[in-house]
Order: structure tokens, then C-alpha cells, then sequence
């Protein structure tokens, strides 16, 4: 029997002000060897693997390589082209970086929406057994986010919302946070879809980085559950009131569309939704 056809997804952070104020050696250039470390070896596990590559950039999010930029066809060189595609995409990016200029930061949630995208249209391109029915267990699929930056609260709500549709997708979000402190909102997005939270030690990490990838994001789902994965013990669900961008311990809740406040309010500053309030006597 022929094994299942797997996706490795990975969204890796490249935003200019994330590199520029870090202190240890470890440099994008390097980190994105790495990951094509990683993908050469996701590669070299199957001839069916596929891989996708999306970088978080200054002018937004840029997919390096997707699995439909080698064809359907996955045995006919798929590393080649993998590595001939990304280095041309690279070229174009510093192209119109210099061209256009830093005007606007990309989002982690924007890179993380696009990506899911990518994934949903390699798994329902499997094909079917019958009209509209996909085989089960044909194709399988995970995300890896290697980031550097921190927290934004302006992202919650858009990233919870993709972290949401990767749990329906039954795809496990993965986070290799290369920081000092963790990223509560990866943190979130493991434990809710089933992934690998890795913060490898910074001292050293350029010379370790390709082992630590290889070591915890290298097996699929099935090889997971025959080894002793990372395990979070304490994981930050603090959401973020949509007001003020602030993590919240307790908030109001509208129940019309979910939104998450630090005051309580008469009318819903989303949906518009009213409320009325409850009156404490004397």
C-alpha cells in the first residue's frame, strides 16, 4: 500500500524589525537554511511528501513555494524544483523590497490564513473514490511556524480564527519560537490543534537549529504517537479585549459574535448587538 501523501506547511517569520533588534548570532539567512534542511528531509521520507514555503515579510506575506508550483506529479524532482523556485522567489522579493520600500509590516495571521489555504487546496485535491467523496486518510497535512516575533494583540481575534479553521481542517499547528519568552499565541495554537511547542535555548542555536527542526518537527502525526514529543505544562490562554488590544484574565463576552471586551458595555462595539444591563440594587 502506498503511504499517504503529507504536507509540511511552513510560515517562517522574516520581518525586518524581528531580526534587526536580536542580540544572539543567529541570522534569517541562516534560520531559512534550516528550514530547507528540514524540507529536504521531509522530502527524502516519501517521494509522495510536499512541501509549502510562505515568508512573513515587510510587504506582506510571500508564498516561496507551494506544491502546486511542481505539478501533481510529486516523484519528478520535487526537491529541485523546490530549492530552483525558492531561490528565484527570494531574488524577486529583494527585488521589490528595494523597490517598494517598508511601508507596512505583514502579519503572522495574515501568513497563517494564507497558508491554510494553500493547505485546504492540497487536501481536497486528492482524488476521489466517488463523486464528491474524498478517500480518507489519502492526504495529511501540518503547519510549522517558526517565529521570532512576539505577541501582537491587535491579531487576536484573525488569528484565532485561523487557528480555529486548522482545528476543523484537523491540521496541528507547530511553533519553533526563537525568542527569549514564549508566544501565548502559538502556545494557544498547539495545544487547540494537537502540535509540538518547541522555544529551543538561544546560546548556540545557529550551530543547533537544523537538529532541533529535524529532532521535533520532522515526524509526522502517526510517528509522534511512538515518541516522547515536547509537552506543554503551562500554556497562556489569555484572550484580547478587541477595545485595547489588551490580554485579558476576565472579560465580557458578546454573545452575538464572540467579541471579547475589558468593560462592560450596553452595545456591542462589533456587531452593534444591544444589551441590557443588569441593575445592582443599593
Amino acid at each position: 500500500m502506498a503511504s499517504a501523501a503529507s504536507l509540511l506547511a511552513i510560515v517562517l517569520d522574516g520581518t525586518s524589525s524581528s531580526w534587526a533588534t536580536r542580540t544572539d548570532a543567529l541570522t534569517l539567512d541562516q534560520t531559512l537554511r534550516a528550514v530547507m534542511a528540514l524540507i529536504r528531509a521531509h522530502y527524502a521520507l516519501s517521494t509522495r511528501n510536499q512541501a509549502a514555503l510562505l515568508v512573513t515579510t515587510d510587504v506582506g506575506p510571500r508564498v516561496l513555494f507551494a506544491p502546486s508550483d511542481c505539478g501533481d506529479d510529486a516523484s519528478v524532482a520535487p526537491l529541485h524544483q523546490v530549492e530552483a523556485t525558492v531561490n528565484d522567489r527570494l531574488r524577486q522579493l529583494a527585488h521589490e523590497a528595494a523597490a517598494t520600500g517598508v511601508d507596512r509590516l505583514g502579519t503572522f495571521a495574515a501568513s497563517l490564513s494564507q497558508l491554510l489555504c494553500i493547505v485546504n487546496r492540497f487536501l481536497r485535491s486528492a482524488a476521489p473514490t466517488a463523486p464528491g467523496v474524498v478517500a480518507a486518510g489519502s492526504r495529511s497535512a501540518r503547519v510549522l511556524a517558526v517565529q521570532c516575533s512576539g505577541d501582537d494583540p491587535a491579531q487576536y481575534i484573525s488569528t484565532m480564527n485561523a487557528i480555529f479553521c486548522a482545528q476543523k481542517l484537523d491540521v496541528p499547528i507547530d511553533a519553533c519560537v526563537l525568542r527569549l519568552d514564549d508566544i501565548s499565541f502559538l502556545q494557544q495554537a498547539a495545544s487547540i490543534t494537537g502540535g509540538v511547542y518547541a522555544r529551543p535555548a538561544l546560546l548556540g542555536v545557529e550551530r543547533s537549529l537544523v537538529q532541533t527542526l529535524l529532532l521535533h518537527f520532522l515526524p509526522d502525526s502517526a510517528a509522534r504517537a511512538l515518541l516522547n514529543m515536547p509537552q506543554l505544562t503551562l500554556v497562556d490562554m489569555r484572550a484580547s479585549c478587541v477595545c485595547h488590544s489588551t490580554m485579558l484574565d476576565v472579560g465580557f463576552v458578546c454573545s452575538v459574535c464572540l467579541s471579547i471586551f475589558c468593560a462592560r458595555s450596553p452595545i456591542c462595539g462589533t456587531c452593534n448587538a444591544r444589551f441590557e444591563l443588569p441593575t445592582v440594587g443599593e
